[in-house]
């Protein structure tokens, strides 16, 4: 798993060329690796697997909750989210995996511009797959009824995709395969497969989830970071679940993404431009 910039920092390295793991981390085995990768997915998303393929065949409606219902429900869903945390990390980690090399390390806050602008594409990728979505799919996908106990379950549930979702299909499946040494190729297909299982729901629109995975993944290769992919997926989830009972978070969400498309765009430029800067005046 080299490239021809496999040592240079990111901000050198071209937009196609990705971040390596360590060196010095030693490799593990195909077998090992599908084995743990198929695992702790099963573990997390067989559930969501079936219940997606039984939407698409029987399309079924979610239907009204009580609050008798809705809180154990929602103790399991902070439970999962935690377990989610911990598990791909204890595995990675008896491995030699750093949270930097997973993409969790905290560094990324001290490039307040960088993390921004991966924001921003993150958020782009999402609505242009939602975009693909809604032009594909023969159906909506049949949310639960709009009460109480039901809403607090679709929070917590769109809280959680973030974080499930970024750290167990995408950090831990691309780290773990890439310490198998497996190319680069077979690395984001398996990604991407394992990504659309769970939204087969969408029918034909789970397009739209190849067309936005496939720009995190690109994202989380080149930046080595989860957080910014993490803060986004459960952002947009939260929202788009708030809009289905308040119509007018739609444009709080609408007018959030412009702002940061508007920031992430301003924070290029003067990057660009001290970038240009230093090389003129390294040059005199």
């Amino acid at each position: 798993m080299t490239d021809e910039g496999a040592m240079l920092p990111v901000a050198e390295r071209k937009w196609y060329q990705p971040v390596p793991l360590r060196h010095d981390l030693a490799p593990i085995s195909a077998k090992r690796a599908y084995g743990e990768v198929l695992f702790v997915y099963g573990c997390f998303f067989l559930a969501s697997i079936s219940s997606a393929v039984i939407s698409l065949v029987t399309r079924y409606r979610t239907g009204s909750l009580t609050w008798a219902q809705s809180i154990p429900s929602s103790i399991n869903q902070i439970a999962v989210a935690a377990l989610a945390v911990t598990v791909p990390l204890l595995f990675s980690l008896r491995r030699g995996v750093r949270l930097s090399d997973f993409g969790l390390s905290r560094d990324i806050f001290q490039r307040p511009a960088q993390a921004t602008r991966i924001a921003a594409w993150a958020a782009l990728a999402i609505v242009l797959g939602a975009v693909v979505i809604t032009a594909l799919s023969a159906r909506r996908f049949p949310f639960p009824t709009h009460t109480g106990p039901n809403l607090l379950i679709e929070l917590l549930h769109s809280m959680q995709a973030g974080p499930l979702e970024e750290i167990v299909v995408l950090g831990f499946v691309v780290t773990t395969l890439q310490q198998a040494r497996r190319p680069l190729w077979e690395v984001v297909a398996i990604a991407l497969v394992l990504r659309d299982a769970f939204h087969v729901y969408y029918g034909w629109g789970a397009l739209g989830i190849f067309v936005w995975a496939s720009i995190f993944i690109w994202l989380y290769l080149r930046f080595r970071t989860l957080i910014p992919l993490i803060i986004v997926h459960s952002t947009w989830d939260v929202f788009g679940v708030l809009a289905q009972y308040y119509h007018a978070i739609g444009i709080v969400l609408f007018l959030g993404i412009l702002t940061l498309l508007s920031v992430a765009s301003a924070t290029w430029i003067v990057v660009r431009s001290a970038n240009k800067n230093t090389v003129y005046v390294s040059r005199r």
